[in-house]
């Protein structure tokens, strides 16, 4: 049983998981990479992304999956598999990651991750990062045909914990989402789930010639710390800025305001934030929009210009104290063709009280 969500852009937090990676034909040259080719096997023991620069590149998609798992005796293991495509940083090529939470709730742990759909990639790059959230992280990764599989995890992901970030490198530069992941609990259970996966020797896209777009990004300044319940909407400041090579419409212009951006401010644990509308709370769940936080009266924006905004944004007053993120979001609609989709979103520390 399953429950999807997809996001465009951002999101983290699971625990476990094992999934495969393709690279291409070509082999890894980056010293720091796990290589690991078609019927072999290797040892993992985390990286990140200061070691590998290459992993910081834009996040193309994130996708959350609930996943339930029953076993004959009828106990139930289930929780979240979260999913990212993401294009490296210099090669432009795709890296398909994962990360799973069980439930706090669950009778059982999260002992294996499969995935499939990785025939035509004879050597894939494999590990996990160790510089995000989560505590489990695989020691060994092999590749079976068109399968990698991740186990043998320091402890299985049990009840209320959450896996490191695993990713799979490979020499795609596009995806489809024709892939399965296979997830084994240690009571006997498993489930499917379909999942993204690389387009075999897929050309790199092509701009086309003499087409001028907007390019929105966002940027903001606001409170290093607040309480819970506190509305901090007169300490935020929102800044947003075109550097593309034509007008971006706001919703309250002349250019075409049925597409304009709205501006979206969320709070995250992370820095993974949902592609769509953010949805509105009174109580805090992972990305909520904020009381307020909705910047739906925007105007146009100019090539090289750039708008500030101020805005209602309350801290949900059932927020755990501890360290968080104002996600903000620009054009969280989606409605503005731009020249790059994957820089929208800025994150802001913030520490709750």
């Amino acid at each position: 049983m399953m429950n999807t969500q997809i996001l465009k852009t951002g999101r983290n937090s699971l625990a476990m998981f094992a999934t495969i990676l393709g690279l291409g034909l070509t082999t890894i040259n980056n010293a720091h990479a796990v290589p690991v080719v078609t019927g072999g096997a290797v040892g993992l023991s985390g990286t990140t992304s200061a070691a590998r620069p290459e992993l910081a590149g834009a996040v193309l998609i994130d996708r959350a999956q609930n996943f339930t798992m029953t076993a004959a005796s009828g106990s139930i293991v289930k929780g979240v598999f979260y999913e990212r495509v993401s294009r490296r940083s210099g090669s432009g090529t795709l890296d398909f990651s994962f990360r799973i939470k069980n439930d706090i709730s669950s009778r059982g742990n999260v002992v294996a991750v499969y995935r499939t759909n990785y025939a035509g990639f004879p050597v894939v790059d494999v590990d996990y990062r160790t510089d995000g959230v989560g505590t489990v992280g695989a020691k060994a990764a092999t590749f079976s045909a068109d399968t990698v599989k991740f186990d043998a995890y320091n402890a299985p992901i049990k009840p209320g914990a959450e896996s490191h970030f695993h990713f799979i490198g490979t020499r795609a530069t596009s995806y489809s989402d024709s892939g399965v992941v296979t997830l084994r609990g240690d009571n006997g259970s498993s489930t499917r789930l379909k999942v993204f996966s690389p387009k075999v020797d897929t050309p790199a896209p092509t701009p086309i010639p003499g087409r001028r777009l907007p390019n929105l990004t966002v940027k903001a300044t606001g409170p290093k710390g607040a309480k819970r319940g506190e509305d901090i909407s007169k300490l935020v400041k929102i800044f947003v800025y075109n550097i593309g090579t034509a007008a971006a419409p706001g919703t309250a212009g002349t250019l075409n305001p049925a597409n304009g951006f709205m501006i979206d401010v969320m709070l995250s644990s992370d820095t993974i934030a949902p592609a769509g509308y953010a949805t509105y709370s009174p109580s805090y769940s992972e990305d909520v929009l904020l009381l307020g936080g909705r910047i739906s009266n925007t105007r146009d924006i100019g090539p090289g210009a750039n708008d500030s905004y101020s805005e209602g944004a309350t801290i949900p007053r059932d927020t755990r104290p501890g360290r968080y993120y104002l996600a903000i979001r620009v054009d969280s609609g989606n409605k503005v063709v731009e020249s790059n989709e994957a820089d929208n979103t800025y994150f802001l520390p913030i520490q709750i009280f």
